[in-house]
């Protein structure tokens, strides 16, 4: 289900966007590492790109997505962070600190 999501994200436009990133955060927080772990660059390259959309609300999204994926990864999700620049960087590890 992801594979036909993920391209989807650099298509769509908000409100649409936002569901669909609600949707795949859905999704990924049902799925065990083992099975996460393969999709990883697959999913987040796009939401990464994402990030800097100008919707204040899809941003938003995108950090609640990235922090879900981290709670499943832990560090093997970290390389991906740092793709991140360092303000998003920032706002993620806050987040990812208050889920803990």
């Amino acid at each position: 289900v992801l594979e036909l999501l993920l391209p989807k994200i650099l298509q769509e436009e908000p409100p649409i966007l936002q569901a669909l990133i609600r949707l795949i955060t859905t999704i990924s927080t049902s799925m065990t590492q083992e099975h996460l772990f393969p999709l990883i660059s697959q999913l987040a390259d796009p939401l990464i790109a994402t990030f800097n959309h100008s919707n204040a609300d899809v941003r938003k999204s995108v950090v609640f997505c990235l922090v879900e994926i981290h709670s499943i990864l832990g560090r093997d999700f970290e390389p991906y962070l740092n793709e991140l620049t360092p303000s998003q960087q920032k706002l993620v590890t806050i987040y990812i600190q208050r889920r803990k």
